[in-house]
């Protein structure tokens, strides 16, 4: 087996003496001028931001195996053995400790639009990433990377190696599983993958809209002591536009569904619930509907035909009742406002509360404020109720980028600029201290990296915090 890296073939496989050891195949390598370029190809509106402005280090990504439980016998979900996968990008500087940045994905129904799905070299000359298949997570941690992290972008659980597990679907617990033990793998190869680096126990966490949830519920289940095991250290988080709060999304889905411009994830979400933490689909479809979820939520089918099969009795009456697809009794016991599994399940698993402590490391929230697909509410909330509780939580708006997609690589940028704190080589264990190299060549670019976010940060951003704020706080 070979893969295409820049018109040259080359593979390297690791394999473990045990099976929950990783491996790792070398995918592409990039030069700091093709970083630069890759911008260009994923995000030409936005090239102009010069998102590879701090691209100092080449980089190479490998496609990474690995098995839960790699992070600890007892932390979660080590019971289950279940196979996953990622992108790891390590870039090109020897004899270093290095922070790992952690990018997720954002969502997707389709199990090859996961980062191990994005860039296929097979036949091509120049390697791009696909930007229809997790553009902001991939170009972000190739871009983190760039910067000096050794960086990871793990497939959510459902996606890439392990395709016929139930999609976990804003599940917190489940993207911890995912993201801290793909640091574990990280741990244990890129030592033998680039000799004399290594990899810090410290990881800082991003990414947009399911990203942002899932960087926001790593960060919190990272407190939990049933993670003590694993000894990975968030410093911090730049959760992006995610629904974190379940709870207030899902009322609003009741009380205003035809305003819910995505509502398949409203489903999906529900399907998720139901298959893996109630009591079966049948707990929350009724009839025949049960049975098309499955199918629907398989791993194959993309958004936009799933959408066409949701309304597929509805569309001859114009009528928008993605409702009718939920048991009505459940629904009515929902809309009522009584307590089910289902609402104290979303309530568990919203991420303005049920925090094991304070986090005493940074909370920094990016979020358009006309986003309709993913409510700017979400992250106000999480801002109040975090400060409130002592949490150091800014949150910055975005009002000049409109949509939910058209945000992303502003969001992308303010994560980025806000990653310059922590791209610092971590002091060895020796106590030798082996970063001059790198902070010889930063330190001349402090002056105009802090005006440039400071010019940036007041021409586009305005930090908000204001309370019980609405999207749709006008309607009825």
């Amino acid at each position: 087996a070979s893969t295409k890296i820049f018109g040259v073939a080359s593979l390297i496989a690791l394999t473990a003496a045990e099976v929950k050891e990783p491996t790792a195949e070398l995918v592409v390598s990039y030069s700091t001028t093709e970083i630069g370029a890759l911008v260009s190809a994923i995000y030409p509106a936005y090239d102009g931001l010069d998102l590879a402005q701090d691209a100092i280090f080449d980089v190479s990504v490998y496609r990474v195996a690995y098995m839960s439980g790699l992070a600890g016998d007892l932390t979660p979900g080590a019971d289950l053995q279940l196979n996953l996968s990622g992108l790891l990008i390590i870039p090109n500087r020897a004899n270093d400790l290095m922070t790992v940045s952690a990018f997720l994905h954002e969502v997707t129904t389709v199990s090859d639009d996961a980062p191990t799905g994005a860039i296929n070299c097979t036949g091509v000359t120049v390697c791009v990433p696909n930007p229809d298949r997790s553009p902001d997570a991939v170009l972000g941690a190739i871009l983190a990377a760039s910067m000096g992290m050794v960086t990871i972008a793990p497939d959510f659980i459902g996606y890439g190696d392990s395709v016929g597990d139930w999609s976990k679907y804003l599940l917190a617990e489940d993207y911890a599983i995912a993201t801290l033990n793909m640091h574990a793998a990280a741990e244990l190869l890129v030592p033998m993958l680039h000799s004399g680096a290594g990899v810090s126990s410290k990881m800082v966490v991003a990414g947009y809209g399911e990203g942002g949830y899932a960087a926001l519920a790593v960060h919190r289940e990272s407190l939990n002591e049933e993670w003590d095991e694993a000894g990975i250290i968030v410093t911090a988080s730049f959760p992006s536009a995610g629904p974190y709060d379940l709870s207030a999304e899902f009322d609003r889905s009741l009380a205003y569904p035809w305003f819910i411009t995505q509502p398949i994830y409203v489903v999906y979400m529900a399907f998720s619930y139901s298959s893996n933490m109630l009591y079966g689909v049948e707990s929350l479809f009724g009839g025949k509907e049960a049975e098309n979820v499955v199918l629907w939520f398989d791993g194959s089918m993309d958004p936009d035909a799933i959408t066409a099969l949701l309304f597929e009795d509805e569309q001859e009456n114009n009528e928008n009742t993605f409702l009718e697809v939920f048991e009505k009794d459940m629904l009515e016991l929902m809309v009522a406002g009584t307590a089910t599994e289902f609402s104290s399940a979303l309530f568990n698993n919203s991420l303005n509360a049920r925090w094991a402590s304070v986090p005493s490391s940074p909370i920094r929230l990016c979020h358009g404020s006309a986003d309709q697909d993913v409510p700017y509410n979400n992250s106000e909330t999480v801002m109040t109720d975090l400060e409130a509780d002592g949490a150091d939580i800014t949150l910055q708006t975005l009002d000049t980028c409109g949509t939910h997609a058209a945000c992303a690589p502003l969001c992308l940028q303010h994560t980025l600029l806000g990653f310059q704190a922590y791209t610092g080589i971590e002091e060895p264990t020796s106590g030798k201290s082996t970063s001059g190299h790198f902070f010889s060549v930063t330190h001349m670019a402090v002056g105009a990296v802090v005006l440039v976010a400071a010019v940036f940060a007041a021409v586009v951003y305005k930090v908000k915090s204001r309370k019980n704020y609405y999207l749709f706080e006008q309607l009825p």
